[in-house]
């Protein structure tokens, strides 16, 4: 099992994107999600969704869903809300500047 440390994390327009120091492939991604939801405190994951080259988690936080994307041939990692209330609730949790 590959070590990936801690993400970097940004925020913008929505939208958080997790970044690792290490490339990644589709079996890595199980690692990684646990390594994200174990940051994000109250969330419960309600579906995973397996598909060729991305995988999504839907994700619950109290009433509101979230749905955390990996993409495997862009190395890209994000985080967005489902609706309005998810997407403030992202603003008030990671734009901290």
């Amino acid at each position: 099992m590959q070590e990936f440390g801690q993400p970097q994390i940004t925020y913008d327009q929505g939208i958080v994107s997790y970044t690792f120091n290490e490339d990644w492939q589709q079996e890595d991604i199980a690692q990684l999600a646990s390594t994200i939801l174990g940051k994000l405190d109250g969330f419960n994951q309600l579906e995973h969704i397996a598909g060729a080259d991305r995988e999504d988690f839907r994700l619950k936080q109290g009433d509101i869903v979230f749905k955390l994307s990996f993409d495997m041939y862009s190395q890209s990692i994000w985080l967005e809300g489902e609706d309005q209330a998810a997407r403030e609730y992202l603003a008030t949790l990671f734009n901290k500047g």
